[in-house]
């Protein structure tokens, strides 16, 4: 009776043994799993940092320049951006009109023959940038 008892001392040790890893397995397997499902997607949401397309039509003589765009949604303020080609981009005038089609014109300083580049942003209230026209370059006519 002493060696069944001792047998069953060995088994109860190899069961306990047995259950507290497998109890360690289980919780490590749960806290994978919950840090898995907790943790946020790093990817950002496109419609939250992407910048809309102002599509500029341009009509240009020697001595002035017309732009025109569509407004975009959620745009409360342009800059318009100008410069003879080679030059740095400056900001030559914020536009903050209402309506369904933006319309401004350069007359000052325009020469004929002349390559320029323009660009328009569109910001929001808090001067995010929601829109921006890209580097547009077009050459004056004599």
């Amino acid at each position: 009776m002493a060696n069944h008892g001792y047998s069953d001392n060995i088994l109860n040790q190899i069961y306990k043994i047995i259950m507290k890893r497998s109890l360690l397995f289980l919780l490590t397997a749960l806290l994978t799993l919950s840090l898995f499902s907790c943790s946020k997607d790093e990817d950002p949401k496109p419609e939250e940092n992407e910048v809309e397309e102002i599509f500029l039509s341009s009509f240009y003589t020697n001595l002035m320049v017309q732009l025109d765009w569509d407004h975009l949604e959620g745009v409360d303020y342009y800059n318009v951006y100008f410069a003879e080609k080679g030059n740095d981009l400056e900001k030559i005038a914020t536009i903050d009109e209402d309506g369904d089609r933006i319309r401004f014109t350069i007359n000052e300083g325009i020469q004929g023959d002349t390559e320029y580049h323009v660009k328009v942003k569109g910001y929001n209230a808090d001067s995010k940038v929601i829109g921006s026209s890209g580097d547009v370059v077009f050459t004056t006519p004599e």
